[in-house]
C-alpha cells in the first residue's frame, strides 16, 4: 500500500472539522481568515505600520488562547509574518 508523504487523506477534513471555530475567533475588521487543505491563513489588513502591528499581535494572541483552549500549540517553525510594500 502506498502511502501519502502528505499525511492522511483524512487528515484536512479532521482538521477543518476540529479548527472550525478558528473562523470566528480571529476575524473581525480588517482580519480575514483563509484556509487550504490544512493550512490556515490570516489576513490583517491597517492604514498604517502601527496599527497593523497592534492588529497583528492582537490577532496572534486571540488565536494562542484558542489554540491552548484546545490543547495545541503553534508550530513556531511555520509560522511567518509577512508584509507587502
Amino acid at each position: 500500500m502506498k502511502k501519502n508523504p502528505q499525511g492522511s487523506v483524512l487528515g484536512p477534513k479532521l482538521f477543518s472539522i476540529y479548527t472550525s471555530e478558528l473562523n470566528e475567533v480571529v476575524c473581525a475588521d480588517n482580519v480575514k481568515l483563509l484556509v487550504y487543505a490544512d493550512d490556515p491563513y490570516v489576513n490583517c489588513a491597517a492604514d498604517n505600520s502601527d496599527e497593523l502591528t497592534l492588529l497583528v499581535q492582537r490577532t496572534m494572541k486571540k488565536q494562542k488562547e484558542w489554540l491552548t483552549e484546545l490543547g495545541m500549540v503553534k508550530n513556531t517553525s511555520k509560522t511567518e509574518i509577512k508584509g507587502c510594500h
